[in-house]
């Protein structure tokens, strides 16, 4: 009868030839950094592509690109047309700086108004250009307040007074109404009082 000792005798003497490579760490280790990479790659090759596109972006073109936060964008068209989106009414400075910088002297305010306010802004006595359905061409919806400007329409000296009104909507106790109250004005706007 051929005892245990025999048979892992004869095993050993087979499988002598047989090395086995790395110890277990290292395999555990080569795995842990192949997967690293893996997660890094991926990343790095988006700032590659973030730095490339600032540099070609910032190459003059004649054409800004779109400037954009959550509650609003601006995008500049190669017509020299504007389109602001206004999706929620944040930050009236930073979009009436970056409306600016699109090419558009505007001022840009925001007002909530509460139940069975009426949005509109009290006469300022400033005197309004009869050019606004030229420059500018609303359409309102219901998740965002989009609008074409057209810098080049403006008379020298104007500034675009957007004035963007948020009301409860009496259908829907969640929802919202938009109103907006448009303005082009000689010189600087006087602040909207409803």
């Amino acid at each position: 009868m051929i005892t245990d000792d025999e048979v892992y005798g004869h095993l050993r003497d087979e499988l002598a030839p047989v090395r086995m490579g790395p110890d277990v760490a290292a395999v555990s280790a080569r795995g842990r950094t192949l997967r690293r990479r893996r997660r890094v790659a991926p990343a790095a090759g988006l700032a590659v592509a973030a730095v490339a596109a600032g540099l070609i972006l910032g190459i003059p073109t004649g054409t800004p690109p779109r400037m954009e936060s959550v509650a609003w964008s601006v995008e500049s068209q190669p017509d020299g047309s504007v389109t602001l989106t206004v999706r929620q009414l944040q930050d009236p400075e930073g979009l009436s700086g970056t409306l600016r910088k699109a090419g558009v002297p505007a001022k840009v305010e925001f007002k909530r108004l509460g139940p069975g306010e009426a949005g509109g802004c009290a006469e300022t006595g400033q005197v309004r250009s009869p050019k606004l359905p030229r420059v500018v061409s609303p359409e309102w919806g219901a998740d965002e307040q989009r609008m074409t400007i057209r810098p080049d329409l403006m008379p020298p000296g104007t500034t675009l007074h957007i004035v963007i009104f948020q009301m409860p909507d009496p259908k829907d106790p969640a929802g919202h109404d938009w109103s907006a109250h448009l303005s082009l004005v000689e010189g600087e706007p006087m602040p909207c009082t409803p």
